[in-house]
């Protein structure tokens, strides 16, 4: 089989992507994480599906789903036998809060004729003949699996592929889990194993057989004993159903009872229903009858209305209180003084003239005295002048001058204090200052005045704003209570009951609502009666059961009569449940009989049962027995004559590998693998990295030729050559173009550029770049 063409839908990174394949080798080149091991991956889901969830694919499974629409799909198209095929597989992941689905559909068309061919069949067992594992097995080399090789891991999958085509099924665990089954069935030494049990057990049910008879005469006794219990409990129960019937023709009269009772309430529910709508009537007004809104309402004005007369009446009593000290300080301040006050209170200005005239005067009278003081000195130095300097009475005369001068200023000075002086008293006298010693001490008496004047007149306009804003307050609380009362008479206008007063209105809209409400309560405790009965009676017929009831009955009915066939029926029930509970205890008994005597019959077809369980596992315990001898007959088959083969191919291509330094691969009888140098074996474990995958891929290659001889399969390497140097690098690829040249396919996946530079000398290859 050789993979010509694929073309990925959706799987993984991939989206919309197709590769083509040469039939020999080819290079699929990327950097890490460009799509390599996701490519490997699809061709696995192309020829094998999707692998079952599990842990261990639980990374595959997510590197196969796309990411984007959790689908795979895609095709391949390959050649098998000489024809082409192409193998198209989807599959669909439906994942909810609860749990997840997966859903998958192959297709194999023959591009031939393009019709769908081998339906249902696996690809990959189809053109391959190997189930998933010995493909993943044998097909794919990785570096992975290169590094894990040990001598208890992929040596001893030697003998399990060449028995099983299965590396992962072990020969040796095989052969533990046959022994395992034959001890199962019967041990070698001494007694044990099903097999012996399944004798045990023959021959205790002879016995049980022997001994199931003796219990059927005791049974056969009970049988009786039971049958006549039953028919007691027949002949009770015909009397437990005459006397229900009579109980229930009691019943029937106490149902017509019911009714009687049931129509008195409603005839009593209709009369008061006839009164309520005769009492709503005379105590309506134009068809309104007050209710808890009404009262609500009317309540709340009547108290505003109280409110606001409390109102009223404070508001009244500040204004009185006002007036009355309005009027007290109006009598205690004349209005003649009053008068005086505010006409001498805009005089504050013209003291301030009158106190600088005072001052004036103080100042011109002093510079007079001065002036005078000054003139009697220049009058004593002329009256010196003339007497000591007769000589110069020019000097006398100057000086006499002087002194003239500064006496008439100084009159002229004092004369003109007076004025200001008698000016200001003037003043004084006409603004009304009280008599005193001097002007400035009037003046002081009148400021005082005028300070008590303005106190006065500051006091008065204070108490008129006070009886202003009084009167305003007791005008607000007047309009207050009209509101409130025309509230009133608004909703008395509704409903007043025939009364004028609020209160006497409330109370009797209070008794209207008390006693509609009487009523109402006793007409909803007949409904609720009536309710109540008619729903007892709703599953019977009056007329039915009137009909059925004879008149004489009804008539010589009493409670008395009901009790008694009640009692009797009572009677009879417990009778009845005494004899059933011991029919029952009978039965129990006898079914316990029964069941501790055991059937014959069934004892016999058990016993047969055990003869042919017996007879099958002894013919298993022979067959387990003849394949434990033909596996290990194959083992040592395999041993003696196919291990040389693959010793041999696998020393060829290790040889080819390492340049003839290894060339002796050896595997002993517990199939670990070893490497002869220098004459002496050593364990491929101890070497290098390097050497183990050589030694790895050399084991592949031998097993594929003896495995796949037919047609060899489709070759996979996944960066299995990066541990080899250059050296058996290049081996490597000459071994793998020589595997080409014997008809098959290598995809060498690789993440360097040293395979394409080593093949250039080696073979052609195709060169695929993710």
């Amino acid at each position: 089989m050789k993979i010509l063409k694929i073309y990925i839908k959706d799987f993984g990174c991939f989206c919309d992507r197709s590769f083509d394949f040469a039939d020999n080798l080819n290079i699929i080149s990327g950097n890490n994480e460009s799509g390599k091991s996701t490519l490997i991956s699809f061709i696995k889901f192309i020829l094998y599906g999707m692998p079952k969830k599990s842990a261990e694919n639980a990374v595959e499974r997510g590197r196969t789903i796309s990411w984007s629409t959790n689908s795979a799909s895609g095709y391949m198209q390959l050649e098998h036998g000489g024809k082409t095929y192409t193998v198209t597989r989807q599959g669909i992941l439906r994942a909810t809060e609860k749990r997840e689905s997966y859903s998958e559909q192959c297709t194999i068309t023959d591009d031939e004729t393009g019709l769908a061919v081998h339906s249902g069949e696996v690809p990959g067992e189809l053109f391959l003949g190997v189930p998933s594992a010995v493909f993943e097995s044998t097909c794919f080399i990785s570096q992975l699996g290169c590094n894990d090789i040990s001598p208890d891991d992929v040596n001893r999958s030697l003998e399990n592929m060449l028995i099983s085509a299965d590396e992962s099924l072990s020969v040796k665990k095989s052969l533990e889990k046959l022994d395992m089954a034959r001890k199962a069935l019967r041990h070698k030494v001494g007694r044990g194993g099903s097999i012996c049990e399944l004798e045990d057990k023959k021959e205790g049910l002879k016995s049980r057989l022997r001994s199931s008879m003796d219990g059927y005469n005791k049974i056969i006794s009970e049988t009786e004993s039971v049958d006549e219990l039953r028919r007691t409990i027949i002949e009770r129960r015909a009397e437990l159903d005459r006397a229900d019937d009579r109980l229930s023709a009691l019943s029937m009269v106490s149902t017509v009872k019911r009714f009687d009772m049931l129509h008195q309430k409603e005839k009593e529910k209709a009369e008061l229903d006839e009164r309520l709508r005769n009492y709503k009537t005379e105590n309506s007004l134009n068809g309104y009858i007050p209710n808890e809104e009404y009262i609500s309402s009317l309540s709340e004005a009547i108290s505003s209305e109280l409110q606001a007369k409390n109102a009223l009446s404070a508001a009244k009593k500040e204004l009185d209180t006002e007036r009355d000290a309005k009027r007290a300080f109006e009598e205690k301040n004349s209005v003649a003084l009053v008068e005086k006050l505010r006409r001498i209170v805009p005089a504050t200005a013209e003291c301030d003239a009158i106190k600088s005239s005072i001052l004036r005067s103080a100042a011109k009278k002093k510079a007079s005295f001065g002036l005078m003081i000054a003139s009697l000195f220049f009058l004593l130095a002329a009256i010196a002048a003339f007497a000591l300097l007769p000589l110069k009475i020019l000097i006398g005369l100057g000086l006499s001058t002087v002194f003239a001068v500064l006496v008439l200023v100084a009159i002229i000075q004092n004369a003109a204090s007076k004025k200001l002086l008698s000016n200001a008293d003037a003043a004084l006298s006409e603004l009304g200052a009280p008599h005193a010693a001097s002007p400035s001490e009037r003046l002081e008496l009148l400021k005082n005045n005028i300070r008590i004047y303005t106190k006065n007149t500051d006091r008065q306009n204070e108490l008129e704003h006070r009886v202003s804003l009084a009167l305003s307050a007791h005008s607000l609380r007047m309009s207050d209570l009209e509101l409130c009362q025309n509230n009133i008479a608004t909703i008395l206008q509704r409903w007043s009951g025939g009364e004028s007063l609020a209160l006497n209105a409330l109370s009797r809209a209070k008794e209207v609502i008390d006693n509609i409400s009487k009523y109402s309560f006793e007409i909803s405790h007949l409904d609720r009666e009536i309710t109540l009965i008619a729903g007892e009676l709703s599953e019977y017929n009056e007329k039915s059961i009137r009909a059925r009831v004879p008149s004489e009955l009804i008539e010589a009915y009493s409670p008395e009569e009901l009790e008694k066939s009640e009692y009797n029926k009572r009677f009879l029930s417990q009778s009845l449940r005494v004899l059933s509970d011991k029919c029952r205890e009978a039965e129990r008994e006898l079914l316990l009989l029964e069941n501790e005597t055991e059937n014959p019959a069934r004892i016999s077809a058990e016993l047969e049962a055990v003869r042919a369980e017996l007879a099958r596992q002894k013919l298993l315990f022979d067959a387990i027995i003849a394949a434990s001898d033909a596996i290990e007959a194959a083992s040592a088959n395999i041993r003696s004559t196919v291990t040389p083969v693959i010793k041999k191919y696998a020393g060829e291509f290790l040889s080819i590998l390492t340049d003839n330094k290894y060339s002796d691969v050896g595997i002993d009888d517990e199939y670990n693998m070893s490497i002869r140098q220098d004459g002496v074996p050593r364990s491929v474990d101890l070497h290098s990295g390097g050497t183990k995958d050589a030694a790895y891929i050399s084991l592949r290659l031998a097993l594929l030729s003896i495995i796949y001889k037919e047609q060899l399969p489709p070759l996979a390497i996944d960066d299995a050559l990066a541990q080899l140097d250059d050296v058996r690098a290049r081996n490597a690829l000459k071994i793998l173009s020589a595997y080409c040249d014997r008809g098959a396919q290598c995809l060498i996946f690789t993440c360097h550029t040293r395979e394409q530079k080593l093949l250039k000398d080696i073979a052609s290859a195709n060169i695929i770049q993710m």
